[in-house]
This record gives structure tokens, sequence and C-alpha cells, in this order.
């Protein structure tokens, strides 16, 4: 949680400063913001001032803004004037958690007491705003005499409260984040009983329902789906308050999306109707308290069970089910659904995924599953290019078509109904790697036309664990009650300091991190649509990446990592990725502390990368002193981490044009005997040179100016604060450590 700090302001600013955003110094590598927005294509203006009168009958409220448009992320300054000022006023505030006044916010989620933020001292002054929040909440003031703060004996009539709304905006093409957390996974359940029908043969009934149908789901699914799909959404009560009980708790971490799993057949039972009782709760009727992140509707392509499977349907090859794109009738179906749902949900109905992982057994190929059928359909799924995978021509050509009409479809559909949605689609990319043969075919074929949707891609950027004694299985289908299931230590953090695999062999931690930093970066997928022509239009959206704050294990700690290692994947994962065209990053692990989590989101939510100095937007060097830089409004913010083998610093040179600094902050994360430790300074310039140890910290350095755009600053150079030692010999190249990138 984010309780005030030391590097938080003591008192309201006194003197609101004119910041003007100045033009980028260094432009970023790409054109300008195609059609697609989240929300609006405009920065927010900045918000009307309130007015106090302090007179002989004490506070009174002149006038305030009914609305403060934020863009999230982005820092804006709420003028505050007091006509008759004789006296200080200490200022609280009231907000969501993750909206911040003043630096501060909430330490729980739900309704918290306002807590104080500052103190006027001067006739005019200002509060710093800053929400990570995309859903319209309230902020409410409360203006009172120093003097009589805390004192049971004051007079509340002097004492004056005003309550605004908080409108978010998000800036076109700017990153956002989610992380699968607990109490609910994958997104609040909704409180439905789902009832299956019309003719669903043995199946057994429950009282009240209407003939023919059932209740009991496993049983539903063993049927012909043409006769028994879902047809009815049944409200429980009783999960409804289980529910709003437990899903506040989501709040804790700065989620700004979270995936939400789905499925045509589900929403459109039959052509022409929907039941859209089930996201109609999730979207509707929970409060911004309960739930103040996007979901992420996935699952829109899966058309294998349903109405859609009907012999009426029947595709042109003979195939069952909607996997061919010469069967209009079904293409047009599909069109209309994925139109109906966006627009009804706009435009809080943000991200669209057409399936998790298509190209897998998910969707189109249920034969690389264990026990499943065998890779030799002629026609639809499991076909024999299957096994090849999406990387390979023949895949392209198999399902290629599929995909990209399909996708094509969707986004045409959606860009009608809601401009500022985004479409998640392709075969499924992977971090360290090129594009493949299939998301290629689709690219060629229009994917990326609209300027509405993101690739898809799911990163795996650690290492095996050879670090822990004994052979360690990191291989799914071990457990036939969760076939995702892994055992402690996959998919974790490696250690910090060198260490000598169970066989014996060497292994350098710089090296081992180094890797992981090459295996994140995207470089290889981004030149391939640079020669492709499309890298001013291609962005990436992963919803599932496997890395980063893996702090607890089926909600106990993780024995076979710490949460500073796993902290230092996340920011890594999260600064690289926001800088290579990322418009989205669900983590598929949560932290038992959210702390570095939400800091991260903190910085770069909402942010610009910007492509100056040794910052390339392709072909990073990680084998030293790593800087990110960003822009965000009137901040620019830089990333800077290590995996040099001594600590090096990175020298900032000032420019020469004057530059009035509002404020600095340089904020540290780094590892305390395996846990986080998180400071903060802020001095009045940009330091000088900002030291870094390697591998175990990270620091984002805040500059809000009048020379945003780095305009603030001639030059960035990193070298070692002591003469660099003698360099190991490199170990030998790690399993999955990834290739370095072009």
């Amino acid at each position: 949680m984010h309780a005030p700090r030391a590097f938080m302001p003591a008192a309201i600013l006194l003197t609101a400063l004119a910041v003007a955003a100045a033009p980028l110094q260094s432009a970023a590598l790409g054109s300008a913001p195609g059609p697609f927005s989240t929300s609006t294509a405009t920065a927010a203006p900045a918000p009307a001032a309130v007015v106090l009168a302090d007179g002989p009958g004490g506070l009174e409220l002149v006038s305030a803004p009914a609305t403060l448009p934020l863009s999230v992320g982005q820092v804006a300054y709420l003028p505050i004037e007091v006509q008759g000022y004789h006296r200080p006023i200490t200022v609280s505030a009231q907000a969501l958690i993750h909206t911040y006044v003043n630096d501060v916010t909430a330490v729980q989620p739900g309704e918290p007491p306002p807590r104080a933020v500052g103190q006027l001292a001067a006739a005019q002054g200002e509060l710093k705003l800053q929400t990570l929040r995309l859903r319209e909440h309230a902020l409410t003031l409360v203006f009172s005499p120093a003097e009589q703060v805390g004192s049971p004996s004051h007079d509340t009539a002097d004492v004056v409260s005003v309550t605004m709304a908080i409108q978010p905006a998000v800036t076109p093409r700017t990153p956002l984040f989610g992380v699968h957390c607990q109490p609910f996974y994958d997104g609040p359940p909704a409180p439905f009983i789902q009832v299956w029908g019309p003719s669903c043969g043995p199946c057994p009934t429950a009282a009240g329902d209407p003939a023919g149908s059932t209740r009991d789901i496993l049983c539903a699914r063993q049927q012909d789906s043409c006769g028994c799909h879902p047809i009815q959404k049944i409200y429980d009560p009783e999960a409804d308050a289980h529910t709003r009980h437990a899903v506040p708790q989501m709040q804790r971490y700065a989620s700004q999306f979270l995936r939400s799993v789905g499925g045509w057949g589900q929403v459109q039972i039959e052509p022409g109707q929907y039941l859209w009782e089930g996201l109609d709760w999730i979207f509707n009727d929970l409060s911004p308290e309960e739930r103040d992140y996007s979901p992420l509707f996935t699952g829109i392509i899966y058309g294998n069970f349903g109405w859609m499977t009907c012999p009426d349907y029947t595709n042109p090859d003979g195939s069952r089910g909607f996997y061919d794109p010469g069967n209009s009738y079904l293409l047009e179906q599909y069109g209309e659904y994925v139109r109906e749902l966006t627009a009804r949900y706009a435009p809080e109905l943000r991200f669209i995924e057409t399936g998790n992982e298509p190209s897998y057994g998910f969707y189109l190929c249920p034969c690389l599953d264990p026990g499943g059928p065998p890779c030799n359909a002629e026609s639809g799924p499991d076909q024999p290019a299957c096994a090849l995978g999406p990387g390979s021509e023949a895949f392209a050509q198999a399902y290629g078509p599929f995909l990209s009409t399909s996708a094509n479809v969707a986004s045409g559909a959606m860009a009608g109904a809601n401009p500022g949605a985004l479409l998640i689609a392709g075969a499924l990319e992977k971090s360290g790697e090129g594009l493949t043969a299939t998301t290629r075919y689709m690219i060629e074929h229009g994917l990326l036309d609209r300027g509405n949707v993101a690739v898809m891609i799911h990163q795996f950027p650690l290492p095996s664990p050879n670090w822990l004694s004994g052979p360690v299985n990191c291989a799914y289908y071990q457990d036939p009650n969760d076939p995702w299931w892994l055992p402690a230590g996959c998919e974790t953090a490696p250690p910090f300091d060198d260490y000598v695999t169970p066989s014996g062999r060497p292994i350098h931690a710089q090296e081992m991190w180094r890797g992981i930093d090459e295996k994140i970066d995207a470089s290889p997928l981004l030149h391939d649509a640079e020669d492709m022509g499309v890298l001013d239009e291609l962005y990436l959206f992963d919803t599932e990446l496997h890395a980063g704050f893996h702090d607890t294990l089926a909600g106990a700690p993780n024995e076979a990592t710490t949460p500073a290692r796993e902290a230092m994947v996340g920011l890594r994962v999260g600064a690289i990725n926001a800088h290579q065209r990322y418009l989205g990053l669900q983590f598929g692990f949560a932290p038992a502390d959210p702390a570095a989590f939400n800091v991260m989101v903190q910085h770069l939510a909402g942010a610009t990368p910007v492509y100056a100095w040794d910052a390339p937007l392709i072909d990073a060097d990680y084998s030293g002193l790593v800087y990110k830089l960003f822009t965000r409004g009137d901040e620019d913010i830089i990333a800077i981490w290590s995996n040099a083998d001594v600590a090096e610093e990175l020298t900032l040179t000032l420019s020469t044009s004057p530059a009035r600094f509002k404020q600095v902050t340089l904020t540290r994360l780094a590892d305390a005997h395996g846990t986080v430790a998180i400071t903060s300074t802020n001095p009045d310039l940009p330091p000088a040179a900002i030291p870094v140890q390697p591998l175990r910290e990270l620091c984002f350095l805040s500059v809000i100016s009048d020379q945003s755009g780095f305009g603030w600053l001639a030059d960035l150079e990193a070298s070692p604060v002591e003469p660099r030692s003698p360099r190991r010999p490199q170990a030998r190249a790690l399993p999955a450590s990834g290739a370095k990138a072009r």
C-alpha cells in the first residue's frame, strides 16, 4: 500500500507554476497514434479551481468544479483559492485506493476516512492529483482551519467539504497493467446459475426449470450442443453476497484490467438471442468500489459449443462449428454478436481478446492436449499442421484464413460500435522470437489496417530453475486435476548471487539476469514488423505474462524464491515492455505485498516511450546499466537498473536552457534481505548521478518541469562507480535463458 512516506509533500504547493508541455526533444520512433484510443484522443483539460472564502462566519465554499477529467497516470494540479485568507487551512482527501492527492492514497480498498494531505499556507495553492483508475469515482476534499484539526470542541460549521467526480481517460497508445490476483483469478464470477437446454437428454433436471433442461454442466457438455446449450441464467443472491464481500480485496493492486473468460455460445445462445445477465452484473451492477478495473473479455471466437455447431450451419467444407471463412452466415452472425457485445458495454469494454492461445489446444488444436484426438482432421480443428505450430507455413495455410477473417470481422464490428475498443488477436507470439508465420499471414491480410488491433503475445522469459537441488519438472499436464499446475520454483526468478547447479556447473548471476532481459526484449519481433513495413502500426498486448511478482504459490509463501527477486523481474518486464509498444501487460502471478507492483504502475501507466541517447526501441544493450525513458504530460520518467559486475551510475547533464522544476522524485526499490525496500527522496533538482547496485536495485526518476519531453536534459552517460574489476569468465549458455536480441 502507499501510506505517506518521507518523499511526499508536507504542504500544498504555494504557487501554481504555468507548466506547458514542450515538444519532445527526441521524438519517439513511429507515426502519430491511429484511430484507436481507449477513451479519448485529447489530453484532459486543466481542472477549474476550488474557491473558498474565510470570513467572519468561518470557511465557506464559493465554487468548485463538479468533475475532474484526469488522464490515467498523468499528474494534474487542482488550484485552490481562499478569499480573505488569514490562517492556515488543513486539507484532507477521501478517494478510492490508487487515486493520489499530493502522493497520498488510501491504505486499503473500500471507503476510507479522509486523510490529511497538506496544509494551505497562502491564499493560493494547488493539490497534486493522479489516478490509476479507469472508472469514474468520487473525490472528497475537506478543508479545516489548522488550529481546529483534532480539537474535540471545534465548530463543525467552520469545516468545508466538497465532492467532485474524477473522470479518467486513457491517453492513446500508452500502456496499462493487469494482474491475476486473489480472491478471483479471472475476475469476479457473476452470481448466476447456468441452465442448459432445451433438450439435454438424460441429464438431471431441477424443480421449476424448463422440461429437458439441466444445471449439470458436466453432463450438458457431453450432450449434443445443438440441443443442449446455455438457455438461462438464474440469479443467486447467496453467491452475490459472497462475491461482494470478497471482491474489494482485488483492488489492493493497481490493476487496470483483468481478463474474464467468456465464449460466443454462452452469450449469443441462438441467432439474434443473447444472455446478457452475467455480463450486465459485471459491467453495470458492481460499483467502482467493488470493481474499478476494466474487464478484458476473452473467448469471443470460441464457437465450438453452441447453436453454431448444428447441422443447419455446417461449413462448406463439411466441418461443424465456426472454422470456415467460407461460411458467410456464421461470419455474419459472428460480426453481429461482436457488434452487440461491444456496443452494449461501451465505453467500458475497452479490451476484447479473440481467444486465449487460439493456435493451441484451447480451440484449434485440442489434439495437442494429453488424451486429445489425433491431429488428422482434413478441415476444422485438429489438422496435421497443429503438430507443427503457428510458426510453420503449413499452419499458416491451414488456419491463417480463418484466424485473419474472423479477426477482421471482429475489428470491423468493434470499430463501428465503439471506436475506443481494442481487439487483441493473432496466432500467438512469444518473447525473444520473431513473428510467427501465421501472424505474418494475418498482417498481410489486413489485421492491422483499422488501427484497433494489438497483436497477442505471451511471454515466458524466466530460465529453467537450475539453481534448485534435484530435478524440477516444469512441464504442464502433470496433475490430471489441474493440467496447468507447476511445482514450486518454476517460472520464478533466479538468485542474485553466483551459484553452482546440482550438476556442478558454475553460473554467473549477471549473465543469467542479462539473459532474462534479452528474452523479455521484443527486438526480433519488431525487426520482422519493420521488414514488413508495419512497425508504426504494430502494438503488442500480453494477457498472460509468466514472470514477475510471483511471491506466493497457491496462497502460501513461495519458498523457491523471494519477493525481491520476483519484484526485480516484474519491474524490468514492465519497463522493457512499456518501452516496446505494449498496450497491456497482465502478470500471471500476484505478489503477497502489492507495493512494488503498484509503484511500477504508478510510474508507467499512461506513459509514452522516448527513444533518445542509449534508449532505443530496438536492439538495446542489457550487458551493463540499462535505462528506459518515458514522458507523460508534464512528467518525464527514467527507469534504471543494472546487470554490470560492479555498481554503476547514470550521470545526468542538465540542459543549458533554464528549466523550472516543479517536483523531482527518486524512488528506489531494492532487495532488503529477501523483501523489497521502497525509499523515495525529493531533491530540488535532478541528481547529477544516480548509482545503482547490480541486479538488486531498480530506480524510477520522475521529473515534473516546464520542459517536459526531456528538454531539461542534455545528456545521459553510464559509468562504473569505481574502477571496473576484471570480468569473470562467462558461464555457458543457460537453458531457456533467451537468445540475444538482434
